[in-house]
């Protein structure tokens, strides 16, 4: 009988120690709804098909992306305004944003509002400057007519010599200190 009063007031005792003791999460244990845990981990993982960021977003280790769209761009739906990285970006596939195709007149000036030019031609001609672009910008001028084209090696342009594209020629340029600095010309 002694027993079964002893083991009693031991089940209450601990039930009351149980109930009314303090739970503190600096403590080396907590209690979380009659759960009784020394250490509580949480792992987060988010899968979304679609996710809408309306302002800026920083992501301060590793972001792995399939797809980049920004519809808010004034290139298209298919394009990203900004992409920064401090540290090293490894993209996979770059599809620069290519504008319509651009008939040029002498002189007339070759607009950069995409990152791929196409331009064309009645006949024969000199085009004049590049139009300006954000320091950092690469730019790839094509002469998608059978007409050459001269970009001429003045003004904003800051070429090894007047680039002749003739059909499917290329001329790539960089946006550096207030001008358009050319890194290569492909005759193709």
């Amino acid at each position: 009988m002694k027993l079964r009063i002893l083991t009693a007031l031991l089940l209450v005792g601990l039930t009351l120690f149980g109930l009314l003791g303090t739970a503190s999460a600096q403590g080396p244990w907590s209690q979380f709804d009659g759960i009784l845990a020394d250490e509580v981990v949480a792992t987060v993982s988010v899968t979304a098909p679609d996710m809408a960021v309306s302002d800026d977003l920083t992501v301060t280790d590793r972001a792995t992306v399939g797809n980049i769209v920004s519809t808010s761009s004034n290139l298209g739906a298919s394009s990203v305004t900004s992409l920064s990285s401090t540290g090293l970006a490894s993209l996979t596939r770059v599809a620069l944003a290519q504008g319509s195709q651009q008939t040029i007149t002498a002189g007339a000036v070759i607009t950069s509002a995409t990152s791929l030019v196409q331009i064309t031609a009645a006949g024969v001609l000199s085009s004049g400057n590049i139009y300006t672009g954000t320091d950092g910008q690469i730019l790839i001028v094509v002469n998608a007519g059978t007409n050459a084209i001269t970009v001429p090696d003045s003004g904003l342009n800051r070429l090894s010599a007047a680039a002749v594209l003739g059909q499917y020629d290329t001329l790539t340029v960089v946006w550096y200190n207030g001008g358009w600095t050319q890194l290569s010309t492909s005759n193709n």
